[in-house]
């Protein structure tokens, strides 16, 4: 019984986070185009964002400035914010809709999103010592199971179905711990690299194209999402929706 209500444990785990990262695409979205990145061209620089992620506590863009002005282009990413909402925003901004918002994230600092990688490494490092012990505890309970004197058919029957519970048990250990395994490696090399990553330059160049990844903070899981980034005094509107299922896992194998 033990190692049934384990094995359903680490196989609903599995299921959960094959299922979790479901992608935002922009609101005018076409599967047939794959136009992922929101973009706005006011003829002299250009502006292009795309997620890259989305987790139970965060959110990951990539943010494009293309300067083909004659002008230095100012820009500060940590002015950006966030909001979520569950009905389509507005399609016209205004100062006083955004009062009335709610669910702000703003754009967290290169330190914020430095920690956060360190806490995902050592939340999966804690997960793969769990295994560990589950792996463990499995394979010391059926050696006890086994003990016991088998006396009737009754026995023998309970024991095959213990052995195969207890290898499809190990079997789900081995399968969520290379998937841990795997999601640690990504993130010890994305703290390795974050530091070219982010989109930290705050003056674009005439001429320059520049990007780097932004993220936040997610309190909730809306369906649709909004960026508001202040450049020059103009607040630009980048407005995205949760992919549907199929939009999805197109996007992951694309």
């Amino acid at each position: 019984m033990r190692t049934t209500l384990i094995l359903i444990i680490l196989l609903s785990l599995l299921t959960f986070a094959a299922c979790t990262n479901r992608m935002l695409v922009p609101t005018n979205y076409k599967a047939d185009v794959k136009n992922v990145n929101a973009v706005i061209d006011d003829g002299d620089v250009q502006y292009r964002l795309e997620n890259l992620e989305v987790t139970s506590t965060h959110m990951t863009f990539s943010l494009e400035v293309t300067n083909d002005s004659e002008n230095a282009l100012d820009i500060n990413v940590r002015d950006a914010r966030l909001y979520g909402s569950t009905k389509p925003f507005s399609k016209i901004y205004s100062k006083e809709e955004e009062v009335a918002y709610t669910n702000r994230s703003w754009a967290m600092s290169p330190q914020l999103v430095n920690k956060y990688y360190e806490e995902k490494i050592k939340a999966k490092d804690a997960a793969m010592a769990f295994l560990a012990i589950v792996g463990v505890g499995l394979i010391v309970n059926d050696i006890v199971q086994d003990s016991a004197p088998i006396t009737s058919e009754d026995d023998l029957d309970r024991a095959i179905a213990r052995d195969g519970l207890t290898a499809l048990g190990l079997l789900a250990v081995d399968a969520a711990g290379t998937a841990v395994d795997v999601s640690k490696y990504q993130d010890v090399e994305e703290l390795d690299y974050l530091p070219e990553e982010l989109f930290v330059k705050k003056q674009i160049e005439p001429g320059e194209r520049y990007h780097g990844k932004v993220m936040f903070k997610k309190s909730e899981y809306f369906r649709y999402y909004r960026m508001i980034l202040p450049v020059k005094g103009v607040h630009l509107i980048f407005d995205f929706r949760r992919a549907k299922g199929e939009e999805n896992r197109a996007l992951r194998y694309q």
